[in-house]
């Protein structure tokens, strides 16, 4: 939300964010809600943040996909659905 905004437009974030404290001030409540739904979706990018390193900290230390091998099994697919296009006629 404000997030993806901040990265883009720090205007838009900052006005974003303001609007969210006076909607604090009118309606805690509300905020509060947002509040929580803000620290689980925080909670849940770090953790996918998390994923994404780990995944790519193991597949270097394996090296299973490095760019060579991506590129092997790129042409290995594109012979193949060749070949199952020729035998369908």
């Amino acid at each position: 939300m404000g997030i993806s905004a901040g990265i883009a437009d720090k205007d838009a974030f900052v006005e974003k964010v303001s609007g969210l404290i006076q909607e604090y001030q009118n309606d805690p409540e509300q905020a509060q809600k947002w509040a929580e739904a803000l620290v689980n979706y925080l909670g849940e990018m770090k953790d996918n943040i998390r994923l994404q390193n780990n995944m790519e900290q193991a597949f270097k230390s394996t090296g299973i996909a490095d760019g060579k091998n991506v590129e092997e099994l790129t042409q290995a697919v594109k012979e193949l659905t060749e070949q199952l296009r020729k035998q369908k006629g």
